[in-house]
């Protein structure tokens, strides 16, 4: 019996695995989508009526808009720009990235106990921030980076700094040595420099 083939039926490796990747995500959106019920607008406006949020506060003169914003998909990145541009002047989340996302104007009912190893106390750029946070484990990667702790992230800046010479303030070399680290330690063995930078 004789097989014959069309180089166009014949499928690389590198399609392989971007259909694995695919597979992979396609499971991965349904896994992490949030479902909000169809009336949470109009719970959240009955509820903010309810105690009196559309009115001025007579102390601080603190008012809740009456315009909902509403987005479809995640809205991380669009509420910190708006706490960074004074567009608006508080996040209530339970969403861990948010404290990340928008420093001290956001508020959190989440309940933290002191850091063992307090990796996030040393202001860097966001996007170092992020790296982090990817690192030990955030609703983008829940478990974090197999292999990776904030103790050993900040084992890995002292040796940067100390053995290597890496100035405290090379945000992109400490950036990219790390990029490096993760994928060291990463023990699934399946993420690449790509998925950690996206």
């Amino acid at each position: 019996m004789k097989l014959a083939a069309k180089a166009s039926d014949v499928i690389t490796d590198e399609e392989k695995q971007a259909a694995e990747y695919n597979k992979e995500a396609k499971r991965l959106e349904s896994y992490c989508r949030l479902h909000v019920p169809s009336t949470f607008q109009e719970q959240l406006e009955t509820a903010l009526e309810e105690i009196g949020a559309y009115f001025p506060d007579r102390l601080t003169g603190g008012v809740v808009s009456r315009t909902t914003i509403k987005a479809e998909y995640e809205s991380d990145y669009v509420m910190a720009h708006r706490v960074r541009t004074h567009q608006s002047t508080l996040v209530y989340s339970t969403d861990s990235d948010m404290i990340a996302l928008c420093g001290p104007h956001s508020q959190s009912r989440i309940k933290y106990t002191e850091a063992k190893h307090p990796l996030l106390e040393e202001a860097v750029p966001s996007f170092l921030t992020a790296l982090y946070v990817v690192g030990i484990g955030c609703d983008v990667l829940p478990s974090g980076v197999s292999g990776v702790t904030a103790f050993a992230i900040l084992r890995e800046i002292k040796k940067m700094q100390e053995q290597e010479g890496v100035s405290p303030n090379a945000f992109t070399e400490r950036y990219n040595k790390l990029v490096d680290f993760y994928l060291k330690k990463d023990k699934t063995k399946k993420l690449t420099q790509n998925n950690i930078h996206t």
